[in-house]
């Protein structure tokens, strides 16, 4: 099958000075259809600055209509080993900061075959060789998640997980009935625990300066629980703490930013570190004084959040056990592989396509076993 024209020119940019090559194109693609903050210019410069130990593997590609940018698709270039193949791989940049990310797009409509397309042609006439494009994850919103039709044969498409978030702008009584009596009981209990102790305080900083000031307090709260001792809190790792530093400053001053704590006697025992798209927030970094988990300070705090009215969506980005019992909304996380034409791409593509197959049945028989051991122990 002849590869088709695609509908966009095609220009690539690499690494810190490709992205600030295109910073005014951006601006210009977010001005026109504002995105979710994993998106923004600053949040890719502060991630390929401080979290990326290769930021030259990192291509920006442009997507042109007319001499207007319509989109930038951020690539990251590695290789994977599977079944003793190794396959060049090019994907989506992510670093668990959050587990997102997406294409930056204008007001315009774009299909997935004809962002994939673009991205064929535009890898070809550079001479960037691939096996395998990544496009995940990715929220149901992005162009990226769309099944593709023309590209159907050469792509396996799935759902990684679900992003989960519920609303902060209707009445608490609404909200409540929703949840379980029992959940409703521990959060009332929990909220008249906290009102007992010596000087509650719930605040939300939103100014960069207030802000800054809490950060050190935050990595503190943080490292002093189960993410300290398993060395992963963002104060041990000199490379999360510069990009969280930076993110403060520079999407803090744009109001992207939230510093959420909850203070006994002067001393937080819960905070929050939270990103900010318009109407919704993300609870991106939480941490909590394990010593006084039977005040429930993260669902406490999490309370306040949700009651303050800011916002109409609280977003964890995720799908976490311990926010289920708010009852979210679940909004599919998809992962979009799409294969080249290459041998090893061919065969990885055969081997993605069994692996989807099978994956139901697995999983069947797991819940079966499951069932049987839960039957048996009843």
């Amino acid at each position: 099958m002849p590869p088709r024209s695609p509908r966009y020119a095609v220009t690539i940019h690499r690494g810190l000075a490709g992205l600030a090559a295109l910073r005014e194109a951006w601006t210009r693609l977010v001005t026109d259809r504002p995105g979710r903050f994993f998106a923004d210019w600053r949040w890719q410069d502060a991630s390929l600055r401080s979290l990326d130990p290769d930021p030259e593997s990192v291509i920006f590609v442009r997507l042109d209509e007319g001499g207007r940018p319509v989109a930038i698709v951020p690539l990251k270039a590695d290789t994977i080993r599977r079944r003793g193949m190794t396959a060049r791989r090019l994907r989506l940049p992510h670093y668990d900061h959050p587990p997102l990310a997406d294409l930056v797009r204008g007001a315009g409509d774009l299909t997935i075959d004809e962002i994939l397309d673009a991205l064929a042609a535009g890898l070809r006439e550079a001479k960037i060789a691939w096996d395998v494009l990544e496009l995940g994850p990715v929220l149901s919103e992005s162009p990226l998640a769309q099944p593709p039709r023309q590209w159907g044969w050469r792509s396996v498409r799935h759902r990684v997980k679900t992003c989960d978030q519920v609303r902060g702008d209707e009445p608490w009584d609404d909200f409540a009935a929703r949840l379980s009596t029992n959940f409703r009981a521990n959060l009332k209990n929990a909220r008249n625990r906290i009102a007992k102790q010596r000087e509650p305080v719930y605040s939300i900083a939103k100014d960069v300066e207030a802000m800054r000031a809490l950060l050190p307090a935050f990595m503190e709260l943080e490292a002093s629980g189960w993410k300290g001792q398993a060395g992963t809190s963002m104060g041990q790792d000199p490379r999360t703490n510069a990009f969280y530093t930076q993110v403060l400053e520079v999407l803090g001053a744009a109001g992207r930013v939230r510093i959420n704590s909850l203070s006994i006697g002067g001393r937080p025992i819960a905070m929050q570190y939270c990103l900010v798209d318009g109407d919704t927030i993300y609870i991106h970094k939480l941490a909590y004084d394990e010593s006084q988990a039977k005040l429930s300070p993260g669902n406490a705090l999490l309370l306040h959040v949700i009651n303050s009215g800011e916002f109409r969506w609280v977003n964890v980005e995720g799908s976490p056990p311990w926010f289920q019992p708010w009852k979210p909304e679940h909004d599919d996380v998809i992962s979009l592989s799409a294969f080249n034409t290459t041998p090893i791409g061919a065969l990885l593509l055969a081997l993605t396509r069994g692996e989807a197959m099978v994956r139901p049945w697995i999983q069947r028989i797991r819940e079966a076993r499951a069932a049987k051991g839960a039957s048996a122990a009843s």
